[in-house]
């Protein structure tokens, strides 16, 4: 009897047990469905939030038509150009889909600046908004310069500095530098010795080093040293001494990443090096446009070679627009632009720059269509040493404005050159009276310096001892 009872009464516990874990789980299913409920409302009325960005810090600056990515957390409503704020303000296109919006920059931004870029979203479901903002800093520049040291007897210096950094380093150091170039991860150095012939050899651009020589056909002369960017590339021109029979100048290249201390001659559509009076790299590219003795140039791809196209007669290389293929060349009845990718020529119709009838102009660089950078002088031959009074000046449709002007009146500028991305100028200084400083290819005066400057506000950047920056 008493068996038969426990077996009731474990039964009944087990009804209870199992009314009560029925009971336990409709509250907890009930509770999450509350919850969820409770959630998908939430999120029904909240706006959306980002969930990713995509941005390259270092295309933006090297590279004009560079976009941002901002991604949603929900579909999005579409979104206007006008619900996009880029500070500080760049022009800029917008484009959008369900999941994101895409801010794409007409031009190359500047170095080493902080963009904030904020959208007025609202979502497609519900249309509720709110705001998506991001935030990148754009990659800085080096800048090199060569501080000459040869009437003291020291070895020359190659230095670099961080745009946004106001100290510079050594990078390299050897007797007599004519000149340099910097190409990627790599840099040349030409020197000169007692008889005015040139070395030339390649080393680390972060410094720290060894070199390595670059083999040269024969004794003679290195001159218009350039690099090429991001391909490593180096090109130079080099003449062999006087008497050398059907002696000509004639443009190499140099790769420093084959292994190999030879170079390559360019050769032109006979297939036969040509005689070069001057050159320049297509930027960021193997390609070149060599202008020969005869005047002519030539487009050349120095990988390919076949690939020789005759751009035309010309009689001066300026240099290409800032974040184009467009190459500037001058003649007398102006300058022209010839876009290297199509061969298609447009006659600049440049502004004036309202200078006056004292006024001597000087080296030009055009930055767009209707838009240059100019040297002005006033000299002042007053008794006593002569005042060139010199001055950069900005032209474009708006008018003319002084972009820099030296604070010493007895300061001349050597020249000037604009950064790849076109919003910052290097302008050589010669201080004081000026000595020449004795090198016979490049010559140059002792105890030159260089400032940096912004273009846009003509403020200064910063500075560094030495000369022939490396944007030049």
């Amino acid at each position: 009897m008493s068996t038969e009872r426990a077996r009731a009464d474990a039964g009944r516990g087990a009804r209870r047990r199992q009314v009560r874990y029925t009971r336990m789980l409709a509250g907890t299913v009930v509770t999450l469905a509350v919850v969820v409920v409770a959630l998908t409302l939430a999120n029904a009325l909240q706006g959306p939030r980002l969930a990713d960005v995509t941005v390259d810090p270092s295309a933006l600056v090297s590279r004009p038509e560079q976009s941002l990515v901002l991604r949603a957390s929900q579909r999005l409503a579409p979104v206007e150009a006008a619900d996009v704020r880029v500070e500080p303000a760049a022009p800029h296109r917008v484009t959008s889909d369900e999941s994101g919006v895409t801010i794409t920059f007409d031009g190359m931004l500047p170095y080493a600046t902080r963009y904030t870029v904020t959208v007025d979203a609202a979502t497609a479901a519900t249309g509720v908004t709110s705001e998506l903002v991001a935030d990148f800093t754009t990659a800085d520049a080096d800048v090199f310069a060569l501080v000459r040291n040869g009437a003291t007897g020291a070895d020359d210096l190659i230095t670099r500095r961080a745009l946004s950094d106001g100290e510079s380093a050594q990078v390299l150091a050897l007797p007599g530098i004519q000149e340099y170039a910097v190409a990627g991860s790599h840099l040349a150095a030409a020197t000169v010795a007692a008889d005015g012939t040139n070395s030339l050899v390649t080393a680390p651009a972060a410094g720290g080093g060894p070199t390595s020589p670059v083999g040269l056909p024969t004794t003679g002369t290195v001159t218009r040293l350039h690099g090429s960017g991001v391909t490593e590339l180096f090109g130079f021109l080099f003449t062999p001494p006087a008497g050398t029979p059907e002696r000509q100048t004639t443009l190499f290249v140099h790769d420093p990443t084959a292994g190999s201390p030879i170079s390559r001659p360019v050769l032109g559509p006979d297939g036969q090096p040509l005689d070069v009076l001057d050159w320049i790299f297509v930027p960021d590219t193997t390609s070149v446009v060599a202008q020969a003795s005869d005047l002519n140039l030539y487009l050349i791809d120095t990988m390919v070679s076949a690939a020789v196209v005759p751009l035309g007669q010309h009689q001066e290389l300026r240099g290409f627009i800032p974040g184009t293929r467009s190459l500037v060349v001058a003649d007398a009845n102006g300058s022209t632009a010839i876009d290297v990718g199509t061969g298609e020529s447009t006659l600049l119709e440049l502004p004036p720059d309202f200078s006056q009838p004292d006024d001597y102009p000087g080296e030009v660089i055009v930055l767009g269509p209707d838009e240059y950078l100019e040297i002005l002088m006033t000299p002042d031959y007053t008794p006593g040493a002569t005042r060139l009074n010199p001055r950069v000046v900005h032209v474009g449709t708006e008018g003319a404005r002084v972009v820099y002007e030296p604070v010493a009146e007895e300061t001349e500028i050597r020249s000037m050159c604009v950064s790849p991305n076109g919003h910052h100028l290097a302008v050589e200084l010669v201080d004081g009276d000026p000595s020449p400083d004795g090198y016979p290819n490049v010559p140059a005066s002792i105890g030159m310096s260089t400032v940096i400057l912004d273009i846009a506000t003509g403020a200064t950047v910063g500075g560094m001892n030495g000369f022939l920056p490396s944007w030049c």
